[in-house]
């Protein structure tokens, strides 16, 4: 059980401590560190509402608007006990209310696991995936986007890694991870203000963990390819011996 405290100091409200840091501060003792400590509990009565979507959650506000919200949706309730999480933010309304300006959620992640960024119904995914959808009217730099960003505060340096893509899997019972592919880019020399020069490597697995590099396209368009091909950027195509080396 917990105990309760209310201290005037501040305005501060303490569940189980007498000394509460924040206006609501909700302390609980573990009894064992592999259980789930569950300190606040929001329940939602749920008799009255839509078959098929009933929302309850949190709202972050300020004086004229709300701000953000984060909700669990029981999805399709009448038929099922699936969970659906919503992330909401404003775009931009004042005197905005959860039930006529929260809108569609910013992201969301649904029951069986996948992630949807600008929709709430990722689709077309394995049970585990993510999409990114983009609603701006569609033009030359509008559409999904993932950057992959290196940054330390120092200019990036020849053979830096700029970022990756991997694709992994487990070899035997699930305590070996090997990548299988990746995708990765790196400086092709030292950054400055006026050469930001890069290129890009693939690589995969041939076999017992043999994770080479197969194909390189440099930052002048070159492409470098395991099949003993260089294709320059005026499209020319020469056959020269295989010279791969990993950066």
């Amino acid at each position: 059980a917990y105990n309760r405290s209310i201290t005037s100091q501040g305005g501060r409200v303490g569940i189980g401590t007498t000394s509460p840091s924040y206006p609501l501060t909700i302390s609980k003792t573990e009894s064992s560190a592999s259980d789930f400590q569950t300190n606040l509990d929001i329940k939602r009565n749920w008799t009255l509402g839509d078959a098929t979507d009933r929302l309850h959650g949190l709202i972050f506000s300020d004086l004229n608007s709300i701000n953000a919200g984060i909700f669990v949706n029981r999805y399709n309730s009448a038929g099922n006990y699936e969970s659906h999480l919503n992330f909401y933010t404003n775009s931009g309304s004042s005197h905005m209310t959860p039930s006529n300006s929260l809108g569609n959620p910013k992201m969301t992640l649904n029951s069986s696991g996948s992630l949807g960024i600008g929709t709430s119904s990722p689709s077309n995914l394995a049970s585990h995936g993510l999409q990114i959808q983009n609603t701006t009217t569609s033009s030359s730099t509008e559409g999904g986007e993932v950057k992959l960003t290196s940054n330390d505060g120092s200019a990036l340096e020849s053979g830096h890694r700029l970022g990756g893509i991997m694709f992994s899997a487990y070899e035997d019972s699930g305590s070996t991870q090997i990548n299988g592919a990746s995708i990765e880019a790196f400086a092709e020399s030292n950054w400055t203000g006026s050469n930001n020069s890069t290129f890009l490597t693939f690589k995969t697995n041939e076999s017992d963990n043999s994770y080479l590099e197969r194909m390189k396209i440099t930052s002048d368009g070159t492409v470098d390819h395991k099949g003993n091909y260089i294709v320059n950027e005026q499209g020319n195509q020469n056959h020269v011996a295989n010279t791969m080396s990993s950066p």
